[in-house]
């Protein structure tokens, strides 16, 4: 501890009483009482992963594959792909 600090007792917390105040009455009849249920039909879904390629001739493209070797469509270069 630094000197000159000073160190003071954790106030307690007020104890609620066991009577909600007027104001809590209030908010509670205010709240819908139950739960709503509804139902419907289930659908799917399909992922799919698409990877931007970028080939150091500056031409960029997007694949739904990650080969490990890739021809640039733009200068021809063959290139290995980097994550």
């Amino acid at each position: 501890m630094k000197p000159g600090t000073k160190v003071q007792p954790l106030r307690q917390r007020r104890l609620l009483s066991s009577h909600p105040d007027t104001a809590t009455q209030r908010c509670l009849a205010n709240i819908p009482e139950g739960v709503e249920v509804a139902e419907q039909e289930l659908g799917m879904v399909e992922a799919q992963l698409m990877y931007r390629l970028h080939c150091e001739c500056g031409r960029a493209w997007f694949d739904l594959d990650l080969p490990r070797f890739v021809t640039c469509p733009s200068c021809g270069k063959m290139s290995l792909v980097c994550k």
